[in-house]
């Protein structure tokens, strides 16, 4: 059975994924996550959760709670902060892949969707 886990779904991509998810596998086979737990909509029993994907500890603690096997990794600063701190948008996005990746290694999870960075950012070479 697929059990999803979305990270970063309280972004607008996050947001119609999970719905669309959640009408593939059922609502109880998503669990959706973000910073703050997010609000996917008033008309659905999706479970939402407040995960910081930079915490390991929590992000396996939700993978064997709710059984988890495929994630879809979609958080990500926005452009306009990752250009003031790219430092931490670098560290944002490469440590939460590998955090991700670790438990894929242990066999926890089957699949990774990872879109990669919101945007580009980064000094202009034109």
């Amino acid at each position: 059975m697929r059990r999803a886990l979305v990270i970063g779904a309280g972004g607008q991509i996050g947001t119609e994924l999970t719905i669309r998810l959640a009408k593939e596998l059922g609502v109880g086979n998503v669990v959706a996550s973000d910073l703050n737990a997010p609000k996917i909509s008033e008309n659905t029993a999706i479970l939402a959760l407040k995960l910081d994907v930079l915490d390991q500890v929590r992000l396996k603690q939700i993978v064997l709670d709710y059984e988890i096997n495929e994630v879809y990794h979609l958080a990500a600063t926005l452009s306009a902060t990752a250009e003031k701190n790219p430092g931490f948008s670098w560290h944002l996005n490469m440590q939460s892949l590998l955090n991700i990746l670790d438990l894929a290694k242990e066999g926890l999870i089957q699949k990774v969707f990872w879109p990669s960075s919101e945007a580009d950012f980064g000094p202009r070479l034109t």
